[in-house]
């Protein structure tokens, strides 16, 4: 796949998604970090993992939850 300037594959790759990165749920998040779907239902409450919602579906890009924990010094 070729990308372009202006083209909307490339305004994807310009938001840090890329077409393959699946969107993972509150539980592979839990599961993936050691943590309860419990705790990262909180951190989504109070705004502090990064995470995507369409209506009331949230999910979350790995690589976006692995740079928070890098910050979060986790």
């Amino acid at each position: 796949m070729e990308c372009s300037t202006g083209s909307a594959s490339s305004a994807i790759f310009d938001n840090h998604i890329a077409i393959n990165d699946r969107l993972l749920s509150y539980a592979e998040v839990a599961q993936r970090i050691g943590v309860s779907i419990h705790t990262v239902r909180g951190w989504v409450y109070q705004r502090k993992i990064p995470y995507l919602k369409a209506g009331k579906v949230v999910r979350f890009i790995w690589a976006d939850v692995l740079r928070w924990l890098q910050r979060k010094g986790a």
